[in-house]
């Protein structure tokens, strides 16, 4: 019953029984699996790895420094810099060490995108590497 009233919530009141006439008569549109490409000399892919390997060739740009804008060139310049200010001080093992027991479990991972998972990995290495750190 509670599906029912669910569907009857969010089905458009000018043709109620559109979705309805649908699913019985075997018209609903079913989701298209991706199959294949089309490149551009019109070819199409063949498997799965080349699907993937041509769309991120197409969406992801190669970074290539010879096609730098000068404003590209003072990032990459900067990025490429240590940031060095007055209040700069090396980290103490205890500090780190304190840091990685202090990620709570239950808790969604932070800017740094640490998670528990990551936390029970940092907590092994800081112990088996202690007299480094």
């Amino acid at each position: 019953m509670k599906s029912w009233k669910t569907f009857c919530n969010l089905t458009p009141s000018t043709k109620p029984w559109n979705a309805v006439y649908k699913i019985s008569s075997n018209k609903a549109k079913r989701s298209q699996i991706l199959t294949t490409l089309q490149k551009p000399d019109g070819t199409l892919t063949t498997d799965i790895n080349e699907i993937f390997t041509y769309m991120l060739d197409y969406l992801i740009t190669k970074d290539e420094e010879d096609n730098d804008l000068d404003y590209h060139k003072t990032i990459r310049t900067l990025t490429e810099q240590l940031i060095q200010t007055a209040d700069d001080r090396e980290y103490m093992p205890e500090e780190i060490g304190n840091a990685v027991y202090a990620i709570n479990c239950k808790k969604a991972p932070g800017l740094d995108a640490i998670t528990s998972d990551n936390s029970a990995c940092l907590q092994t290495i800081s112990e088996s590497y202690k007299h480094i750190v």
